[in-house]
């Protein structure tokens, strides 16, 4: 289950220019935070966040994350000094098949040097919005 995203996020987050941040968790709940410029939302309304081969922390926190049913955070802020805060669940990992082939060619604007090894499924949970 998982709540549908205003269509104001919706917009921000498949911009390119937008800086978008994704926080996981370890096992001790230590955070861990990257900027990621390929997070978006899929037409189904998911958080699709396209793991390339050399994000390690980040696999071994999004494992965590989905086997413990922990949340992961992702903030948005666009150049009019809007941010939004999103919590979701990560609720799969793909690792092959069309979806994604396609999204490994797709990744290729984001990242020329890695190779796409997952991409994880996040179900958005709350969103909350912030004026600057």
């Amino acid at each position: 289950m998982f709540i549908k995203v205003s269509e104001e996020l919706r917009k921000a987050m498949n911009r390119d220019d937008v800086m978008k941040t994704l926080t996981t968790y370890n096992e001790d709940g230590i955070p861990h935070t990257t900027t990621y410029r390929s997070l978006h939302i899929n037409n189904e309304g998911r958080i699709e966040y396209y793991d390339c081969s050399r994000c390690e922390p980040d696999k071994q926190d999004m494992l965590y994350c989905m086997a413990f049913h922990k949340n992961v955070d992702i903030t948005v802020i666009t150049g009019e000094g809007i941010q939004h805060k999103i919590t979701g669940e990560v609720s799969k990992a793909l690792i092959m098949g069309e979806e994604f082939t396609l999204a490994r060619h797709n990744m290729k604007k984001y990242d020329t040097e890695s190779e796409l090894s997952a991409i994880w499924i996040i179900n958005p949970q709350d969103e909350r919005i912030n004026l600057a």
